[in-house]
């Protein structure tokens, strides 16, 4: 009878430590899906916040902070920008679809020589590349007192330039047929800054129109703007003015919508990711107790016996990031795909991403495992 009872008890034992075993298999895999997941956010959130730097440092060197748009809303806007370009504040208006970046573009049809294609196209005012010091590569910039109702001329960018001709050089001069118009390419403009260079045309097309450009003096934005709204309402009572600072509609809203959407997200998951591992490394130096004990007896330093626990969780955060930085990089793409080339997928944005991950998730067993080298051997062995 004693036998069966201590053979029952033998075996309800191993069937409890078999499940012991399943229940931390189960809680490590959790542990190195929830690291993978936090290694994917963190490295997208640095190759985000690297391109966003990036991006109002150049908006910065270019663009300054006294120049306002306004939405035409497919109104007539001639006498409002006369009016506009009156006041006091005001230095220079433009009604342009471009300004260093397209707002508004369409597709036409080029026919040169014997290639047809497909190119987007925006409506530029003709003293836009005046009044900014643009330089063109090479030709020259529209003449003045351009023809509203005929088309006569266009400005090319590089990229254009370069899906038409093999040398920007040789383009200049030639006529296209722009969908049923013959036109003369009469200079090569310098790729846009913003976003991906892609083939544009700059054709001067009043009625497309759909922005109004104010560059005004320092220190004026307010009055400018009360002034503008004041005017607007006088010409269009039914509509809202829609007018905006351009750095600030460039430096990208949306962009530091999503860092800061990502960056939190990223945190909240590390915690619970630190706090799992924080669970299952405290658990793991209360279960080895009695080996460190013995460990320690037989001469294994303090150093040793740390690394003894750590190495195991050092494996799982090696593991979440074979997951998770393929990921991050692929989510990365995504966004370079959105954003263009700008956006960075170096070694150094990877290297960042998965080091702040694996120095929390170190950190966070350390402050357990470090008690392995505090263990007392004779209280250990005398408590078993």
């Amino acid at each position: 009878m004693a036998i069966v009872s201590v053979s029952a008890h033998t075996d309800f034992a191993k069937m409890k430590n078999i499940k012991l075993f399943q229940g931390v298999a189960i809680y490590k895999a959790l542990i190195v899906v929830q690291f993978s997941v936090t290694i994917m956010l963190m490295i997208f959130f640095v190759i985000l916040a690297d391109y966003e730097i990036k991006n109002n440092a150049t908006i910065s060197s270019i663009v300054t902070p006294n120049v306002l748009t306004i939405d035409l809303k497919g109104e007539a806007y001639e006498n409002l920008q006369n009016e506009i370009s009156q006041l006091s504040q005001v230095e220079t208006t433009l009604a342009t679809n471009w300004y260093y970046d397209a707002f508004k573009t369409g597709n036409c049809s080029v026919q040169l020589n014997d290639k047809t294609l497909g190119i987007k196209y925006v409506s530029i005012d003709p003293n836009t590349i005046e009044a900014e010091g643009i330089r063109l590569i090479s030709g020259k910039n529209f003449p003045e007192n351009m023809p509203q109702n005929i088309e006569q001329y266009v400005l090319v960018n590089e990229a254009a330039a370069k899906l038409m001709e093999s040398k920007s050089e040789t383009l200049v001069g030639q006529n296209l047929l722009l969908d049923s118009t013959n036109v003369q390419v009469i200079g090569i403009m310098p790729n846009q800054i913003f976003d991906e260079p892609i083939p544009l045309i700059y054709r001067y097309l009043p009625n497309e129109i759909a922005t109004l450009i104010i560059k005004i003096k320092p220190n004026t934005e307010l009055a400018v703007t009360k002034a503008c709204q004041t005017l607007w309402k006088n010409h269009f009572p039914e509509k809202t003015a829609n007018i905006h600072n351009l750095k600030d509609l460039y430096s990208g809203e949306g962009s530091r919508e999503r860092i800061g959407f990502f960056g939190f997200f990223a945190l909240v998951v590390m915690i619970i990711a630190a706090l799992g591992i924080l669970g299952i490394a405290s658990y793991s130096v209360e279960t080895r107790t009695k080996e460190l004990g013995i460990r320690k007896v037989m001469g294994a330093s303090n150093r040793k016996l740390v690394w003894t626990i750590t190495q195991h969780f050092s494996m799982l955060l090696l593991i979440a990031g074979l997951i998770g930085v393929p990921a991050g990089l692929f989510c990365g793409n995504l966004l370079r795909e959105e954003m263009g080339s700008h956006v960075d997928l170096s070694f150094i944005s990877t290297s960042i991403g998965f080091g702040l991950v694996a120095i929390v998730g170190l950190l966070t067993v350390l402050s357990q495992t470090i008690r392995a080298g505090q263990i007392e051997p004779v209280k250990v062995l005398k408590a078993e």
